[in-house]
C-alpha cells in the first residue's frame, strides 16, 4: 500500500498568539511550532496501515525550511521518507496549497505509481479551513470523505467510519481514494530515541514551489478586541442598597 499524508507546521495555539507588525502573519519568534492534532491522528493510520498491510508511507508539507523539523518528526514516528515543497512566502491561501500539492502528486504519481490513499487532517489548527483536502480530491477526480473517525482497508476498498449528529456514517470507496482524518480517530505515538536517529537518514525530497494567481488575495489578520473585566463597587451599607436595585432590575431579576 502506497500512502501520502500530507501535513501543515502551525504555531503551538496553546501560546499567546502574536501578530507581526504588518498584521499579515503571526509572530512566531517565542512561539513553539507543531502540526495540528487532525493530522497526527492521520501519520499515526498511515503508519499502522503500512505495518498491517505493507508498503510506503510518505509524508508532505508546504512551508519555509524549518518545516523540515516536522517532516523529521513524522519520519521518527515511523513515516518511511519525506517532501517539502519548499517556498519562503507566507499566507498560502486554500486554492494554492490544493495547487501545489495536487501538481506534486501528479508528477509523484507519474515516477513512482499512484498513492492508494492520500491522507489529510480534517482541518488545521491555525486557520480550520477544511478546504484543502476536499479542494485536492476534487483536481485529482478521486473519492473523498472528510471528518472520517475510522479506515478498514478490505481488497481495494476503503471501509470508512464517520461520525454525525444523526449517529454514524459508513462509506464504501474505491481506491485510490483521498480522507481527511478527525482528531480522535486513534492514539498517535511519540518519537522513540531509535526512531529519531533513524529518522536523520530517511530521505526528504526538496522542492521548489511558487503560489499561483488564484484571484483571491490576502490582506492581514484582524485580531477580535480583548476583553476586559473589572468589578464595580456600588457603596457600602444601606446607601448600597438603591444602586444594588438597579442592577437587579437591569438583569430583569427584580420588577
Amino acid at each position: 500500500m502506497n500512502i501520502l499524508v500530507c501535513i501543515k507546521q502551525i504555531p503551538d495555539v496553546g501560546g499567546k498568539i502574536k501578530l507581526s507588525e504588518d498584521g499579515r502573519d503571526i509572530d512566531s519568534t517565542n512561539l513553539g511550532l507543531t502540526i495540528s492534532p487532525h493530522e497526527e491522528c492521520a501519520v499515526e493510520q498511515a503508519i499502522q496501515l503500512v505495518k498491517a498491510e505493507g508498503g510506503s508511507a510518505t509524508v508532505l508539507t508546504l512551508g519555509i525550511a524549518d518545516s523540515e523539523n516536522q517532516l523529521r518528526d513524522s519520519l521518527a514516528r515511523g513515516m518511511n521518507k519525506g517532501v517539502l515543497l519548499h517556498t519562503e512566502i507566507s499566507n498560502w491561501n486554500a486554492n494554492q496549497i490544493a495547487h501545489a500539492i495536487t501538481d506534486t502528486i501528479k508528477k509523484m504519481e507519474t515516477d513512482n505509481g499512484s498513492f492508494d490513499l492520500i491522507l489529510f487532517g480534517s482541518e488545521s489548527a491555525d486557520r480550520g479551513n477544511a478546504q484543502v483536502g476536499i479542494l485536492v480530491a476534487h483536481a485529482l477526480d478521486r473519492p473523498s470523505v472528510n471528518g472520517i473517525n475510522g479506515l478498514e482497508i478490505a481488497g481495494n476498498i476503503a471501509l470508512i467510519k464517520r461520525d454525525s449528529d444523526e449517529g454514524t456514517e459508513n462509506y464504501e470507496l474505491d481506491l485510490p481514494a483521498v480522507l481527511s482524518v478527525k482528531d480522535g480517530m486513534n492514539l498517535p505515538r511519540f518519537p522513540s530515541l531509535k526512531g529519531t536517529v533513524m529518522a536523520k537518514k530517511k530521505p526528504i525530497q526538496f522542492i521548489e514551489v511558487q503560489p499561483d494567481d488564484t484571484g483571491i488575495g490576502f490582506l492581514k489578520f484582524e485580531p477580535t478586541p480583548e476583553q476586559s473585566k473589572q468589578a464595580v463597587i456600588l457603596g457600602t451599607g444601606p446607601e448600597a442598597a438603591a444602586d444594588v436595585v438597579q442592577v437587579l432590575k437591569k438583569l430583569e431579576l427584580l420588577r
